[in-house]
């Protein structure tokens, strides 16, 4: 096996890029992975035409992810595969990032490009991955403080600005997804400890200074956020979002609901959140006892704002994958592997490691060429027939049909769960906005199954006949409009 430690880090860089995009070259075409992914694109591009955030396109997710979606966009212009692209190219720097922590733990290279690997395989591992969320953000962020802060441990004479600057990282994390406040929480926490390890008492001025210092660089872009809609006259909009449906969004999960989440967890990524358990277990007994209760805390930490949040979301786990896959390698040291059994085929066995995960992955990845594109096939038929002023209102994961059409959407609320499943959270009557899209008269109407209308079926269907079935999803076509020649 090629000995990556031996490599320079610009190499390794490039290795771990390459990676990725091998990895994740498959989905790169298909045109929605998770409707979450095709929400942020929708807003994102909306936005660029001038719409305004919460106001003229809603969702509950923080301005953060809309503006990484729109930068990319100004990249790449309006492509599904510039964003994949781009998404491959995050996790390849992120593992680089969490290569260079891992070193900082103990200086063996070769455990740092399995820390940097298994960050990539386990985020590709299932169909989950390959979609563009928050997560592949925020995590970036996060690791990209960690990685800033940790040089303190040999010399405090730029602790103050790295501090500084490890809060202002997370604080752009935090605008992605709010959730990373528990990392930043672990971050605090592994400071402490390691000022600790050089004589720096926990209460000291030094550590008030810093901790102070990281507390404004993480508050400040969401201050930023808050005079920003302040100043352009839509406060009200985003505050109702932010202060109001954000805190309304959590729902009670029953205990068994959170034992399955936890368990599930466990059995798809088995075996190594076992590995991580017994990894900690190796850190506690060699006696870096910093290191364990880092990796412990932040652990539940993490775990601990998943289940308050009661949504029991796969992507979720994501957030983590990087504190797994730093101490994982350690397992290396375990006196099992010493062994001569397992040090003179090591090679072999960790050629068996990487071939089972790329066989996962490409298991996984087969769902991408062996089913339709039904957004594409829809909007390729739909192309013809449809003029710019046209709207079309889309249901069920289809909600990316108009965006491939270069339309607007016909509805504000974008994720179409928060009309069916979310409207309390959000303190809207789902009814009158079903009411207020039919008064638009959208050309066509997709959704899967059954009627979403309610109230709204009389109305609906003397307006509108089927025009075609896909499978279950069914196309609905408005009677008052003609379609262009």
């Amino acid at each position: 096996m090629i000995k990556l430690d031996k490599y320079t880090p610009g190499q390794i860089l490039l290795f771990f890029l390459i990676l990725s995009l091998l990895l994740r070259l498959g989905s790169f075409f298909f045109s929605v992975i998770d409707h979450d992914e095709s929400t942020y694109l929708i807003i994102a591009d909306e936005m660029l035409k001038g719409k305004t955030l919460y106001k003229d396109v809603i969702d509950n997710k923080p301005p953060g992810i809309f503006l990484v979606f729109s930068l990319v966009q100004l990249i790449f212009g309006k492509s599904i595969v510039g964003l994949r692209l781009f998404s491959a190219l995050i996790l390849g720097i992120s593992a680089f990032l969490i290569y260079r922590i891992r070193l900082h733990f103990s200086e063996k290279k070769s455990l740092a490009v399995w820390s940097g690997m298994l960050y990539i395989f386990l985020f590709t591992l299932y169909r989950t991955g390959m979609a563009i969320n928050t997560e592949l953000f925020f995590n970036c962020t996060t690791v990209l403080a960690l990685y800033v802060m940790l040089p303190q441990i040999k010399s405090s004479q730029t602790m103050l600005a790295r501090m500084t600057a490890m809060g202002l990282i997370m604080g752009c994390g935090f605008i992605i997804k709010y959730v990373i406040i528990t990392d930043f929480m672990a971050l605090i926490l592994l400071f402490v400890l390691l000022q600790s390890e050089n004589g720096i008492p926990i209460i000291s001025i030094k550590n008030i200074k810093s901790i102070a210092l990281a507390a404004v660089g993480f508050a400040l872009p969401f201050a930023g956020v808050n005079l920003y809609f302040y100043l352009r006259g839509n406060f009200q909009e985003y505050a109702h979002i932010t202060y109001e449906v954000v805190s309304n969004y959590p729902s009670g999960s029953s205990l068994v609901d959170v034992g399955m989440f936890f368990l599930n967890f466990h059995l798809k990524y088995v075996p190594f959140p076992l590995l991580f358990y017994w990894a900690l277990l190796i850190f506690y007994r060699k006696g870096k006892k910093s290191f364990f209760l880092f990796g412990l805390v932040w652990y539940f930490l993490d775990w601990s704002i998943m289940l308050y949040i009661g949504k029991n979301f796969h992507h979720y786990y994501f957030q983590l994958l990087p504190v797994l896959v730093l101490f994982i390698p350690e397992i290396a040291r375990a006196k099992i592997f010493q062994r001569s059994i397992w040090k003179r085929n090591s090679t072999v066995w960790q050629l068996c490691i990487v071939a089972v995960l790329f066989a996962i992955v490409l298991i996984n990845q087969s769902y991408f060429w062996k089913r339709d594109d039904m957004p594409r096939i829809i909007a390729a038929e739909l192309k013809e027939e449809v003029r710019i002023e046209d709207q079309i209102w889309t249901l069920h994961r289809m909600q990316i049909i108009p965006y491939l059409l270069d339309l607007s959407p016909a509805s504000p609320y974008i994720h179409p769960t928060i009309l069916i499943e979310h409207s309390d959270a959000f303190m809207i009557n789902k009814f009158e906005e079903i009411e207020n899209i039919l008064t638009k008269e959208p050309k066509f109407i997709i959704f899967k199954d059954v009627y979403p209308f309610v109230n709204s079926i009389d109305q609906f269907e003397s307006n509108y006949s089927l025009k075609k079935h896909y499978g279950n999803i069914q196309l609905w076509e408005n009677n008052n409009i003609t379609s262009p020649n």
